[in-house]
């Protein structure tokens, strides 16, 4: 046989490395300014309600991409009922990603989510992801869209502004404002908080005997 001929399993390997030229031509580069969008969650109608950030379908591991570790996997209620491993074999599956931050998001389609709820609470400290909760599918877009709108911002831009001389005036209001037919004790232990910062163990510590002995 001349050394030009080819047999099958040559062209084969041909065939294959053309096929990968023409993936790679019609497979889009994936834009950070962008949330990446898995292809199986291109007809989630939560895609609607994401108007304030771009996104895009692209290839991830995960069902949505803010950044290059910081990745979303959707979670619908009465999926989780159906299927309870579901989420717990898509986590494990990304271990050997370069993801940083997985994130459940839980849309609750279903009325009952307290079991679910607490069970996932619980499979997340275990396996290491954020849990988040979507009662509807605006407040579920906004999740992702607050992902990728903080992606590149810095933890105190996370921090609400606190004034600490408006604490102390809210807590003097509250302190004068209840009455003795309610229960104090909840009001006497945030003011000593507030001043004191002490221990529970200090003499200072108001106990709720304390207080009713006061009361008596």
């Amino acid at each position: 046989m001349a050394e030009d001929d080819f047999d099958d399993d040559d062209f084969d390997e041909i065939v294959n490395q053309i096929d990968e030229v023409e993936k790679k031509k019609k497979t889009p580069s994936i834009s950070w300014f962008n949330i990446q969008v898995s292809p199986e969650q291109a007809l989630n109608p939560v895609l609607q309600r994401i108007t304030k950030v771009p996104y895009q379908v692209s290839d991830i591991p995960t069902d949505f991409q803010t950044s290059h570790d910081v990745g979303i996997l959707w979670l619908s209620l009465k999926y989780y009922n159906y299927r309870r491993t579901y989420i717990e074999e898509r986590v494990e599956k990304l271990k050997d990603t370069s993801l940083k931050l997985i994130v459940v998001l839980l849309y609750v389609d279903n009325p009952n989510a307290e079991d679910a709820a607490r069970t996932l609470s619980v499979l997340s400290c275990r396996l290491n992801f954020t849990l988040l909760v979507a009662f509807n599918l605006q407040e579920a877009a906004s999740h992702i869209e607050n992902f990728k709108r903080f992606a590149n911002k810095g933890p105190e831009t996370l921090k609400g502004k606190f004034d600490e001389t408006d604490r102390v005036t809210k807590l003097l209001t509250i302190a004068s404002g209840f009455n003795s037919s309610g229960e104090p004790f909840r009001y006497l232990v945030a003011i000593n908080f507030a001043f004191r910062q002490c221990e529970p163990s200090s003499p200072n510590w108001f106990s709720r005997a304390d207080c009713q002995d006061e009361q008596s």
